[in-house]
């Protein structure tokens, strides 16, 4: 199991105790609700993972060949 595996791995579970209810380390402490889809399109993928916790950014991390990228996107809704 590669580093990256293995951190998706507690990120998704920590997400999980997030919806469960749990409170996440945002300010906002919890998964805005119009996003889960979202992430779970992305969680679904082999080699990215997301936590965003705000329906107007995401931040994605993605795995290749054993080094981690994080790519930050911001949108503001109105």
């Amino acid at each position: 199991m590669s580093d990256f595996d293995v951190s998706k791995e507690r990120t998704l579970n920590t997400l999980l105790q997030t919806l469960n209810g749990h409170r996440d380390f945002s300010p906002k402490g919890f998964v805005d609700t119009p996003v889960i889809d979202v992430l779970e399109l992305i969680n679904s993928h082999t080699d990215y993972v997301s936590t965003s916790s705000c329906s107007g950014r995401i931040a994605l991390y993605e795995a290749v060949k054993d080094k981690v990228y994080h790519h930050y996107y911001h949108h503001y809704y109105q």
